[in-house]
């Protein structure tokens, strides 16, 4: 693979990597193992080999498609409780319920840091909320090839 001259150096729909002032060339390659984002002289600079970098856009690509699936997944979780419900009956939901106030009262915690705060908002609703908002920040790097960004979001 000629990463120098390959055609990943271009916009692929909206994703435009940043561009780098030192080297003038964009920021089109991603070293995972220093989860890094440069162009190939910078990489070759810091004598990493060629072989142990990757085009941002593919990572971007790979991350975003994960945000996409958990939205989607989220956004009808609520529609798929009701189905299961029919399916398990009512002491599944039950339990399920119980859980996932559970869960979403912790995220809220951590979150929000208000212990005396209760959770009074479906759970469903927190759940959409706080994927929703990732995700649009996550878009935010897809859009510029940040993929040193995007896995500091999904760690």
């Amino acid at each position: 693979m000629d990463i120098e001259h390959s055609q990943y150096g271009f916009s692929e729909s909206t994703r435009e990597p940043e561009w780098d002032d030192t080297y003038k060339k964009k920021k089109n390659l991603f070293h995972k193992a220093t989860r890094t984002v440069g162009c190939v002289e910078y990489f070759h600079e810091k004598n990493y080999e060629d072989k142990d970098l990757c085009h941002a856009k593919d990572v971007c690509k790979n991350i975003m498609e994960r945000f996409f699936d958990l939205l989607d997944n989220v956004t009808y979780m609520k529609h798929e409780h009701i189905q299961k419900e029919k399916e398990y009956g009512i002491p599944w939901r039950s339990a399920f319920k119980k859980e996932l106030f559970t869960i979403t009262g912790d995220i809220h915690r951590k979150l929000i840091g208000e212990e005396n705060d209760e959770l009074d908002e479906d759970p469903f609703m927190v759940m959409h909320k706080i994927v929703r908002q990732d995700a649009i920040d996550a878009a935010t790097f897809d859009s510029r090839c940040q993929a040193d960004l995007l896995f500091m979001l999904v760690d």
